[in-house]
């Protein structure tokens, strides 16, 4: 069996640098949308950007935090909303969805965590994904997951994905996207496997999918005002925050112009990206281990005035904090006028480790031939 594998050199020439239109040509017609793992909604939220008329016939995920920011953000019945892949018959929605989108949890095949493939339960989830495809039978459906599932089991897991995808009479094309070569400044790779109906003339998307330059840097999707309590003032947090290793292994970053990989688990572990910038707060004092880590690297604030590194006058006028969820929203490609949520940070900040980036679905859909795909 040969499948499409489309992929694009660092150096690329196919690179968008004007937003392209959307459009759709059949009058009245709306793309008919069902999602598993749908987390806040990734895809959604970029039918909203992209003003790609759109009706949401199903949504699925089993975190209920996900399901209060889901529902509160997007137009969907509660009854059409499905608590687990396992209690939900496909064959209800068969032919009744145009595209089906869903990632599993990634942690089985991500080098982040513990790479135990398909023998984690979450990894199975993957075959779950592929029974419901076939029992609704869309005209096109997305995976998504880490890039790590191309090496799980010496791509012995891919090459079985694969295979069950096209054993059920689907055209199958893949490729990689990073966050940062579709504009969204953040070191985070995934792999997107699409499929379309045999007997159904489908252009490719992948070769038509352009990638767009990196405008913005971490700054510009700062908060310009925020809560005191992102500060960072405990000197045992500090410690572990500007300890070398940390830094080193990537785990930790503080300031630059693109973030480290979002996790579900930033913050909670104390691992995450950090921002260190001018501002004087009256009880901020930098610990000891904190100095010497920040003189060592040379570590430059944001907003810094001074033309030379100067020691003492950024111990004395800055702080270090974490990201906002706002902010971890945006550096998901979630526009947070158009995107509330309305559960606790700590649950913003697992569903933006877990979420995809909404510019990867964009880019997508540029490449897309959206009339060919709806009913």
């Amino acid at each position: 069996m040969i499948y499409k594998y489309t992929t694009m050199s660092e150096n690329s020439t196919q690179v968008q640098t004007k937003p392209k239109k959307i459009k759709i040509k059949k009058k009245n017609k709306e793309l008919k949308v069902g999602t598993f793992f749908s987390g806040i909604g990734a895809f959604e939220h970029a039918l909203i950007l992209n003003k790609i008329p759109h009706k949401i016939i199903f949504a699925c995920d089993i975190d209920k935090f996900c399901k209060t920011n889901f529902l509160e953000n997007y137009k969907l019945n509660e009854e059409s909303w499905y608590n687990d892949i396992n209690d939900m018959d496909g064959n209800k929605y068969l032919n009744k969805v145009d595209i089906l989108v869903g990632g599993c949890p990634c942690q089985s095949f991500s080098i982040a965590g513990q790479r135990k493939g398909l023998d984690d339960l979450r990894g199975q989830l993957v075959f779950k994904y592929i029974k419901k495809i076939d029992e609704i039978k869309p005209n096109m459906f997305i995976f998504e997951n880490v890039k790590g599932l191309l090496s799980s089991d010496k791509g012995n897991t891919f090459k079985l994905i694969l295979e069950e995808m096209e054993k059920i009479n689907y055209k199958i094309e893949f490729r990689t996207i990073k966050a940062s070569k579709v504009g969204i400044p953040q070191s985070r790779e995934r792999i997107f496997i699409i499929g379309t109906k045999k007997n159904k003339n489908i252009k490719s998307v992948f070769d038509n999918f352009k990638e767009c330059e990196l405008s913005l840097k971490l700054k510009d999707l700062l908060d310009s005002d925020y809560d005191e309590n992102y500060i960072i003032k405990n000197p045992k947090w500090q410690k572990w925050i500007f300890d070398q290793k940390h830094l080193d292994k990537q785990k930790m970053k503080i300031n630059g112009d693109i973030i480290i990989c979002q996790t579900a688990r930033q913050y909670s572990s104390w691992f995450g990206h950090f921002i260190m910038e001018m501002k004087q707060v009256d009880d901020f004092i930098y610990s000891e281990d904190a100095v010497k880590t920040i003189e060592r690297n040379k570590f430059i604030p944001l907003n810094y005035d001074k033309d030379d590194f100067d020691l003492e006058y950024i111990k004395n006028n800055t702080i270090v904090r974490r990201l906002t969820p706002n902010e971890c929203l945006r550096l998901m490609g979630f526009d947070t006028n158009k995107f509330k949520t309305i559960v606790s940070d700590s649950q913003t900040y697992k569903q933006c480790g877990n979420s995809i980036v909404v510019n990867m679905f964009t880019q997508i859909l540029k490449a897309m031939d959206i009339p060919s795909i709806i009913s």
